[in-house]
């Protein structure tokens, strides 16, 4: 019988946000520079350059705010299930996500090291911690917490989210620990062609640091990370 062999990444993010240098300042996205170079040539045989130029201009990628709803098909596990009253209260509840890269993907901030915070993260609630509070117009409902709620107690600071969420691959990608060596070219390589070969090995997850007590009925929320992303859940996000 084969050994199961897994491998865990802080964080793992696709497309044009890799090129990201610089967070996001006052604006809800991030910024990219895009080049386009021109070429003309004297005659579609010849390969004489006639002219030649580049032209920039700054673009901006999809940020957190521009998301206000989640296919529920992305979801693909949560713990604890819906309505289930016999979840052991020593473990942490969290969600998983089809796409391997969805907690970091509208992140308007590159990596620092092997640190990515994500730009939405799990929290959970007692109920008599929060009321609901809908607002006509606004995309998203939202909360408030009651008189005597200990935010400290179930939401982890900002500058560390990023311990709260990874990605999880059902087979082996590097050799050696993170801490051991960086994330090379060659893993990188390997890690797309698991997924490549079989996209089901692997899955991103949301983890709540709040430790459950038995007996108590909780409710586990998705919040947003960045102030962008709350604007925009709220129907506040500027253009």
């Amino acid at each position: 019988m084969a050994i199961a062999r897994y491998s865990f990444l802080p964080w793992l993010r696709r497309g044009i946000a890799n090129q990201m240098q610089a967070a996001a300042s006052a604006a809800p996205r991030a910024e990219l520079d895009a080049v386009l170079t021109i070429e003309t040539r004297k005659s579609q045989a010849s390969n004489e350059h006639q002219l030649t130029g580049t032209a920039t201009q700054k673009v901006r990628i999809i940020g957190p705010g521009d998301i206000i709803g989640i296919n529920q098909q992305m979801v693909v596990r949560t713990e604890p299930r819906n309505w289930i009253t016999d979840f052991e209260p020593n473990y942490l509840a969290f969600i998983e996500f089809y796409d391997e890269d969805f907690p970091w993907r509208y992140t308007p901030e590159p990596p620092a090291g092997h640190r990515l915070r994500p730009w939405l993260a799990l929290m959970v609630l007692k109920e008599s911690e929060f009321e609901r509070v809908l607002t006509p117009g606004r995309p998203l409902s939202s909360i408030k917490f009651k008189g005597g709620a200990n935010v400290q107690n179930f939401m982890p600071a900002a500058d560390r989210t990023w311990a709260w969420a990874h990605v999880h691959i059902n087979d082996l990608v590097n050799n050696a620990p993170l801490e051991d060596h960086d994330f090379s070219d060659a893993d990188r390589s390997t890690l797309e062609n698991v997924l490549r070969n079989n996209p089901d090995k692997g899955v991103s997850r949301l983890v709540s640091p709040r430790h459950l007590e038995p007996k108590n009925r909780v409710f586990c929320l998705r919040r947003p990370c960045f102030r962008g992303g709350a604007q925009g859940w709220l129907g506040h996000c500027d253009s």
